[in-house]
């Protein structure tokens, strides 16, 4: 790789990732506030017909009959070397630790398409980590900062709607929240409705009557405020199904636009197969699209007051205060795996083999820019031929880091390279080439939706093709059915919140369980529906792989009675854990909880306390398979105290329980009129790892593949405090149940008190 200039140094040239050259040209700090330096790339195998510099300036809002030119197109190793990647620690109280570029692709974090040019932005899936470690994940910001324009971001995946997560979509400005936050993209755990959000200082209001076609919340947009931080915000109009998480992968992901002009900043969204012609021409067009799904700003709130300098952000968060703070809260099941977030996400890395961001481009369109002509939609390639020329101005702070890109094994890496001040010259060439690279355009056709799977019937929505690892036991069988299709098992299953089908079998829920979740290969659903072949009606995972894991599941038991707990999904559900579900939802009702806000500068780590626990339950007795006798259940549960954003009326967390389910467990006449197996209800994790005697001790988080009884935690990962001591046979006294008292005794006596500090 050379390294020249024009005066003394020349230009530092480098491959380009469609096989062009790059060349960059290093100047001086002049003009640089910060005392960087100015990066200017060029495509040296381009001609140049014209030249334009692209405004720095604030903009007076959208003129009439002026047209949006594109400034900024972050797409593949553009998006990676133009944000930075934020390691510092979580100023939301997040589980979280993000990684900076290199460890980001050390870890593989993140990853380049070859073909398509999408930027893959994940999490670490792999390894547990202890209660105060954080989970590896990704935080990036635009190293250009905003006042004005146009902002669409194309994304094929994102985060979906699993425990723990909290991912987000936004803008904000330096000095938070004087320079304001907009949240685009943004929700926590099973949430499957986008919230869209505005965080300002005070004097700030949503519209009244709002002008935008969704639903707004809180109307005061004041950050710190009354509404316990939470802001204004907008839910998406009730005809918008597939905003956010599973049910925005189902469709193929879709499209975001920021409009930001001096009157009001408008959001709108589609989902992939509704894209307007004129994003997908790469000549939008606002005036055109309708209502707005969120409006900030007109008379009751001056956005160029509020709102300014604000820079791009598209990150993966955990637990903090949102999804932390909302565990177990308003019909959010997450409390069934975990007491707390943290413990689940620190021991459920597989939890999160698809967290990531699957970003198409994230193109920015300014007013007042010369017209750019680009490449037509038929076009394959990853960058335009229009012969024209840019100047793009990037402050590298000094000493300067040079991130380059090239291609190895098909696979596109980034590396860096840094050059002290004295290597960078202090004149600033009169004419520079930009680059003209134009992400190729958003795809608006999807192989499933709508083709075999209709992206809505009726009020129920799709959410995608689901695997569980407890065999969907939140599901029972509806009908059997040889004409059965999506819209009759939806018909059998209304008003319910779930309808799940699989060939001939219609399944109904009201609640997901944690382990129940969309696969991110939609197509493994591919059996026709009896009832209509063009349709697809679930299918069957033909290996573990194929299927969502669940980092501890159930152990294979055999008929024999003197085994202590036996866990039979065909006995209280009806679905095995190798179907496949093709699952629609009634997202109508649902109303995510209000959200704190993400740009908060100050760190507020929650006061946390150490609580014991010990839960009574009964079980069969191991020497006596006629007998049911009880059994203790002894955990030190981590709790945390109130963070600064808390939620509800009160100033402390939801209460912390030992999470309980249901199992099958057979005896010798035990049973109720003498039958042979009882149901029990018992702490989750004795069905994780079952004890066969006293002193069997398990840690309180999954174990995994581990299924023998006396099996220990490993020496790495494991989580401190949260040891769990199962003891029952010899350990305690046993006791005869009679046949009145032991179905009574059957149902977990709790005796424990949460204390909050």
């Amino acid at each position: 790789m050379d390294l020249e200039h024009p005066q003394g140094l020349g230009p530092w040239t480098g491959p380009w990732p469609d096989g062009g050259r790059a060349v960059a040209f290093l100047t001086g700090s002049e003009g640089c506030d910060d005392g960087g330096v100015v990066l200017m790339w060029r495509r040296a195998d381009l001609e140049i017909h014209s030249s334009r510099n692209i405004r720095r300036g604030r903009g007076r809002g959208r003129e009439a009959n002026m047209a949006y030119s594109l400034s900024q197109s972050y797409f593949g190793a553009n998006l990676i070397s133009d944000f930075n990647f934020i390691n510092y620690a979580d100023p939301s109280n997040g589980f979280v630790r993000y990684q900076s570029q290199p460890d980001a692709l050390a870890q593989g974090l993140y990853f380049i398409d070859p073909d398509t040019q999408a930027v893959t932005l994940g999490v670490d899936n792999k390894n547990t980590y202890g209660l105060s470690d954080g989970r590896p994940s990704l935080r990036l910001e635009s190293k250009r900062q905003y006042n004005h324009g146009l902002f669409i971001g194309d994304f094929a995946h994102m985060p979906p709607s699993v425990c723990g997560l909290w991912p987000a979509f936004w803008m904000y400005g330096p000095d938070w929240p004087t320079s304001g936050e907009i949240d685009i993209i943004e929700g926590a755990n099973q949430a499957t409705k986008n919230i869209l959000s505005g965080h300002t200082t005070s004097g700030c209001r949503i519209p009244d009557p709002p002008a935008a076609a969704g639903q707004p919340l809180l109307l005061d947009c004041e950050s710190p405020g009354t509404t316990n931080n939470a802001g204004c915000n907008y839910l998406p109009p009730a005809s918008d199904t597939h905003t956010y998480g599973d049910a925005f992968n189902a469709v193929g992901g879709g499209v975001y636009a920021l409009e930001w002009t001096s009157e009001a900043i408008s959001i709108w969204h589609w989902p992939r197969q509704s894209i307007p012609d004129d994003i997908v021409a790469k000549n939008p067009d606002p005036s055109g699209w309708g209502l707005p799904s969120a409006l900030f700003g007109t008379s009751s709130c001056d956005v160029d007051t509020y709102f300014k300098d604000m820079s791009i952000v598209i990150q993966t968060n955990f637990c903090g205060d949102y999804a932390a703070n909302i565990w177990g809260k308003d019909g959010d099941t997450c409390n069934q795996r975990a007491p707390t977030c943290v413990e689940y996400v620190a021991n459920n890395p597989t939890a999160f083999a698809n967290a990531y961001w699957e970003v198409n481009y994230i193109d920015v369109y300014e007013q007042g820019l010369a017209t750019n002509t680009t490449a037509s939609p038929s076009e394959p390639t990853t960058t335009t031929t229009v012969q024209t020329t840019s100047t793009i101005y990037t402050t590298v702070p000094n000493p300067a880091t040079i991130v380059t890109s090239f291609t190895q094994n098909g696979t596109v890496i980034v590396s860096t390279a840094t050059m002290q001040s004295s290597q960078v010259s202090s004149v600033v060439p009169s004419t520079v080439v930009g680059p003209t690279a134009t992400a190729p355009p958003s795809p608006s056709t999807d192989p499933v939706v709508p083709g075999r799977e209709p992206a809505t019937i009726g009020e129920y929505a799709y959410l995608g093709c689901f695997g569980s690892g407890t065999g969907f036991q939140s599901f029972l069988l509806k009908a059997s059915a040889a004409d059965m299709t999506l819209g009759k098992c939806i018909d059998l299953c209304r008003p319910g919140k779930y309808a799940g089908v699989r060939e001939s079998e219609c399944f109904c829920a009201d609640d997901l369980d944690p382990d129940t979740r969309a696969t991110t290969d939609r197509a493994l659903c591919n059996s026709p529906c009896p009832g209509n072949s063009t349709q697809l009606c679930g299918g069957t995972a033909s290996s573990p792989a194929t299927k969502p894991k669940r980092d501890t599941l159930p152990p294979s038991f055999s008929s024999n009675p003197h085994r202590r707990l036996v866990h039979l999904h065909l006995h209280r559900r009806a679905a095995p854990s190798t179907y496949l579900l093709s699952v629609y939802a009634r997202l109508t009702d649902e109303v995510p909880p209000n959200a704190p806000p993400l740009g908060d500068p100050e760190p507020h780590t929650p006061s946390t306390s150490t609580l014991v626990t010990t839960v009574t339950y009964a079980t069969v007795c191991a020497t006596d398979a006629a007998r049911l006798t009880p059994a203790e259940h002894c955990t030190t549960i981590l709790v945390p105290g109130c963070s600064k954003y808390c939620g509800g009326d009160g100033m402390q967390p939801a209460a912390v329980s030992v999470p309980m389910t249901t199992t099958v467990a057979s005896c010798a006449g035990c049973g109720a009129d003498g039958a042979d197996r009882v149901t029990l209800t018992v702490p989750f994790l004795v069905l994780a790892v079952p004890g066969t005697g006293a002193g069997t001790s398990t840690g309180y988080w999954p174990t995994g593949s581990v299924t023998g009884a006396a099996a220990t935690p490993p020496a790495t990962g494991r989580p401190t405090p949260s040891m769990v001591s199962v003891s029952a046979g010899a350990s305690v006294a046993e006791v005869n149940f009679g046949w009145a008292v032991g179905l009574g005794v059957a149902i977990a006596v709790v005796r424990f008190a949460l204390m909050f500090f």
